[in-house]
């Protein structure tokens, strides 16, 4: 399957770590020649603090409010990037993940790109935030990019490309991996990255103990085998010829070893799949590709089936 990345939503709060994020929109514009739209949204005075209309003028303050937020959403870009794409500055007033989704969908937005705001491993600040909501929510892929507390609000380097030089895509084999998988391929392709294919076998440590008891390795050996398998048969043969695939298989807890495996490879990019509408509430409470989203130190791109 084709993929479009035509039209780019970056959305950010404004605070400090949204560089990375930003960076990572425009090199995706300069390298599909796709427009950009730059988003924040700011609350609606009137029917978050009614009871101001009686102290202040509400409207005058909400514009005010909407171009100052314009006139910094414009200093972050580079003149010389502005003659080169086509950007536009989007200030909306609301609910900032309903209004980012709003948005995504009426204009047909291709690709989201929103910031993390934590990458300890033990915290789960993830779990109800705007980004989770976006990419519960969106109509199109997600690709969350952690923060770099040692980068500049606005780096430096932001009008230099982004490198892919390996992108790392864990699958299950379930049909909503097949479409993370296009966007994996196209991706690889388009960057001549090395894509490392990755899958976990998972079983319960009470189940894995049994085995093990009853001497049954070789079920376990089984099941490695069929991954392996599988994995050999998930990249058509014309593109296999010209992308540069490893595969893998281990076993373990999927995030953990997805987590390692993206640091033991240096990868700068993992692609995941994700359940669709109906399960999507489901999914997000406590499975895999929350946990690395919340988690990884690099970039993860969300497609949902």
């Amino acid at each position: 399957m084709m993929v479009r990345i035509s039209r780019l939503l970056v959305a950010t709060d404004l605070c400090p770590n949204h560089g990375p994020a930003l960076k990572y929109a425009i090199s995706l514009a300069r390298r599909y020649d796709a427009d950009l739209f730059i988003q924040h949204i700011i609350p609606d005075l009137f029917t978050r603090f009614p009871h101001w209309a009686t102290i202040i003028d509400v409207g005058q303050a909400q514009q005010q409010m909407h171009e100052s937020v314009s006139a910094q959403l414009r200093q972050w870009v580079p003149e010389s990037m502005r003659a080169e794409l086509e950007i536009k500055e989007i200030v909306g007033k609301g609910s900032p993940a309903d209004e980012i989704i709003r948005f995504a969908a009426e204009n047909a937005i291709d690709l989201i790109i929103i910031g993390t705001r934590t990458r300890k491993r033990t915290e789960s600040a993830f779990l109800g935030s705007v980004t989770e909501r976006v990419i519960r929510g969106a109509p199109c892929p997600v690709l969350t990019i952690p923060p770099h507390s040692t980068e500049a609000a606005v780096p430096a380097d932001i009008i230099h490309p982004i490198q892919l030089r390996a992108i790392l895509f864990p699958t299950d084999f379930s049909n909503y991996s097949q479409r993370a998988l296009d966007y994996a391929i196209a991706l690889s392709d388009e960057y001549n990255s090395k894509l490392i294919l990755l899958s976990v076998v998972e079983y319960a440590n009470a189940i894995q103990y049994e085995m093990e008891r009853a001497n049954l390795a070789h079920n376990i050996n089984a099941i490695i085998r069929w991954s392996e398998m599988q994995l050999n048969k998930i990249i058509p043969a014309d593109l296999g010829k010209r992308l540069r695939c490893e595969m893998q298989v281990l076993q373990g807890s999927p995030y953990q070893e997805i987590l390692k495996a993206a640091d033991d490879h240096h990868v700068d990019l993992i692609v995941m799949g994700a359940h669709g509408w109906s399960a999507i509430r489901r999914f997000f409470l406590g499975t895999t590709t929350e946990k690395v989203i919340r988690q990884a130190s690099c970039p993860v791109l969300t497609v949902k089936f």
